[in-house]
């Protein structure tokens, strides 16, 4: 909305006010800074659409909306029927010399006028009332309106207050000769005769009427931009509205060439079926007329000679030889064929992962997560076939859903996830999932790698140039046989590093007989649990290599509390000397400790730039009370990177975020193991004698500073 400000000139008359000292001044009937009277450029406020809830109730000098040119504030500040009042004022003497300046000449009779600023739309030129206004502000005039006063004795009034603030500490360099210049200058305007005044008020009200009409211009541009951009919008929802059902077309017919190849691969399926079947049963009848024909011939022969029992055992051997290797023969050929059919088809990375997609895609991810479960568990157990080819299907499918929605690299195979392949439907939740760890995460570099060994660059020092002569056409004659136009050597200071990464690892053992019948449940149990702590350990490592940087930099700095905001300040300043594009990282508490600040010194500007994620100007992020201590505390926090113990001591961290570089690899890898023992409390438990299994959640991480120089702290144990 477009800033509009109320000159209406609001006189105090000297009984109409009481010097209660001490800076502080009440109103017996209130002091009206605004009512719904016509002012002198034809507008009016509509006092009851007018909202007071939001002004700070900071009084300033002249409309100068500054630091230095904030005097004092109002008390009781409300709105009665057709007007809005002040009670009481209470200035600044003891801050601010203009304070104590404005304070007297009120009291002196010198100064007796105020105007609001308001927030809000130009009226209607119908009307010419403003509607729907905000209050923001409240300004005294500090120049004399008493112009029957003599200068000497305004000249008396000023020169006293400023001793006064001299005697306070208070830095009064300029102000005298600046009240004085003004106080001359409207003194000179009060002496133009009345048609000089007249030419100025219509030159004035030119002016006024000037800025009014190019605001309007810029309000109804800004409209029109609007409009195009929604227009544009509209268009863009429309062209990816088509996009998405051309591209569910493309996915309806995918879907039914994809059915009509599994149709036409089962028939296939069911005619080999068919065909070992009729070798089987061919099998049994050949075997079935053998042993009928044996029968036979020993019974002709029984019947027709007497032998030896050795002699017949060689006439039936003999005799039976033919019979017995084309029953060998036939044996073989129906055993072949069981074996064609039992054989495991050659792996055909694409057509295995289609095939688990296709069969698996109409699951909810719970039902497809308790059949993968139960599938491993069968497998570790009991070395069940059907369920390691149940288990081999949902990792296929699985990989190839991660790659298509970009979640995981095309070069990655199922070796590099374990043996236990999370899909996508539980990928984002159980590794990606939005938490409070995740603002610290978004503002730092992290990356993914395929390896678990990472370098960077470090820099201590940057490029220097300095002034060189201009050459041949400057004060260096050509050819130079001087050497002064050479240029100096300037080396930025890198040093090169390598690491590996540290794996991050817990199991999780459960019992298989809970897997059974509550496999939805452990999935929701799991998920949350590893989904957590994924994000946690990353962002304690972002910490810990905050605190080693200012360590090593030593650029650490201590608040005075008993300051509040002004000492926060100070201190965020010094900081800054780090780097010029910062951010500030404290935890919850402290930004609570930072809110309660700015209401008991009912900083309304401070409030509303914490809530738009600022403070005093510098972005900051807020993270949980478990990676940082608290502002005014002697808390610490522990975190172990790399074996080794690192303590946190600072409450406040600033600096240039994008010189930490993380990296991670493979994301959250997922092991399925029945025969694996675990330890609790040096006890050691067999997850195969307690009839469990367990599962293995674990990443890699690494991270570091490249730029030690740009980070600074401020320590949790402040100063008084």
């Amino acid at each position: 909305m477009d800033k509009v400000k109320n000159q209406l000139q609001i006189s105090v008359s000297n009984d109409g006010f009481v010097d209660e000292g001490d800076g502080l001044v009440s109103f017996p009937n209130g002091l009206t800074i605004t009512d719904d009277t016509q002012q002198r450029n034809g507008t009016r406020y509509d006092i009851a659409s007018m909202d007071i809830s939001k002004y700070g109730k900071q009084l300033t000098a002249d409309h100068n909306d500054t630091l230095g040119t904030l005097i004092g504030k109002t008390i009781g500040v409300s709105k009665e029927n057709n007007r809005v009042s002040v009670q009481a004022i209470q200035y600044a003497v003891k801050e601010n010399p203009y304070a104590r300046l404005a304070y007297d000449l009120l009291v002196g009779g010198f100064s007796n006028s105020f105007s609001i600023e308001t927030f809000g739309p130009y009226p209607d030129e119908t009307d010419r009332v403003f509607f729907n206004s905000e209050l923001v502000g409240l300004s005294q005039v500090v120049l004399p309106n008493n112009y029957n006063a003599k200068l000497n004795q305004f000249n008396e009034i000023v020169h006293n207050s400023l001793e006064r603030s001299k005697v306070d500490g208070l830095d009064t360099t300029g102000i005298e000769e600046v009240i004085l210049n003004e106080v001359a200058k409207t003194v000179e305007e009060e002496s133009m005769t009345e048609e000089e005044k007249k030419k100025l008020a219509l030159e004035e009200a030119a002016k006024k009427e000037a800025e009014e009409k190019a605001a309007k211009e810029e309000a109804d541009k800004k409209a029109a931009e609007e409009k195009e951009a929604e227009e544009a919008k509209v268009e863009a929802e429309k062209k990816a509205k088509e996009e998405a059902e051309a591209a569910e077309l493309a996915k309806k017919e995918a879907e039914e060439k994809a059915a009509k190849e599994e149709a036409d691969k089962k028939a296939a399926e069911e005619a080999k079926k068919k065909e070992q079947e009729e070798a089987e049963a061919k099998a049994k009848a050949d075997e079935e007329a053998a042993n009928a024909l044996r029968e036979k011939e020993l019974n002709n022969k029984n019947k027709e000679i007497q032998m030896t029992k050795e002699e017949l055992a060689d006439v039936i051997a003999n005799a039976l030889k033919p019979v017995q290797d084309e029953l060998a023969a036939n044996k073989a050929l129906a055993q072949s064929a069981l074996d064609a059919a039992a054989k495991a088809p050659e792996f055909h990375a694409a057509e295995e992962e289609e095939k688990a997609k296709n069969a698996y895609d109409e699951m909810s991810a719970e039902e497809l997560f308790g059949k993968q479960l139960n599938a491993a568990v069968a497998v570790e157990r009991m070395g069940s076939v059907e369920g390691r080819k149940v288990l081999n299907e949902i990792n296929a499918r699985n990989l190839q859903s991660l790659k298509e929605e970009k979640l995981v690299k095309n070069s990655m195979t199922l070796e590099d996830l374990g043996n236990f392949v999370i899909g996508p439907e539980l990928y984002n939740e159980i590794a990606t999932k939005r938490n409070d760890y995740t603002a610290i995460l978004n503002i730092t570099n992290w990356k993914e790698t395929n390896s678990i060994e990472f370098g960077w660059l470090t820099r201590s020092s940057d490029i220097d140039m300095t002034n060189v002569a201009l050459g041949a056409f400057g004060d260096v004659p050509s050819p130079d046989t001087t050497d002064n136009r050479l240029k100096p050597v300037s080396m930025p200071g890198y040093g090169a590093h390598t690491d590996k990464l540290e794996e991050m690892a817990a199991v999780t053992p459960i019992s298989i007989n809970v897997i059974k019948f509550a496999a939805a449940d452990i999935l929701s149990d799991v998920a949350e649990g590893y989904r957590n702590d994924y994000d946690r350990k990353r962002a304690q490592l972002v910490i810990a290599r905050l605190q080693q940087a200012v360590n090593e930099n030593g650029q650490v700095h201590s608040m005075d509390i008993s300051d509040g905001l002004l000492g926060w300040a100070q201190t965020v300043a010094l900081a800054s000397d780090a780097t010029s594009t910062g951010t500030l990282v404290f935890n919850n508490k402290t930004k609570a400790f930072l809110i309660g600040q700015a209401v008991s010194t009912q900083n309304a500007a401070v409030l509303q730039e914490v809530a738009n994620g600022t403070i005093f100007g510098t972005p900051f992020v807020t993270v949980p009370n478990d990676l940082l201590p608290t502002i005014n505390t002697a808390e610490t926090r522990t975190f172990v990177v790399q074996g080794a113990n690192v303590t946190i001591t600072e409450a406040v961290f600033y600096g240039d975020l994008s010189t930490f570089t993380g990296r991670t690899s493979g994301g959250l890898k997922y092991d399925v193991d029945g025969s694996a023992s675990y330890e609790i409390d040096g006890t050691v438990y067999s997850a195969y004698q307690r009839n469990e299994v367990v599962l293995r959640g674990s990443f890699f991480r690494g991270g570091v500073v490249k730029d030690t120089r740009l980070i600074a702290a401020i320590n949790a144990a402040a100063v008084s």
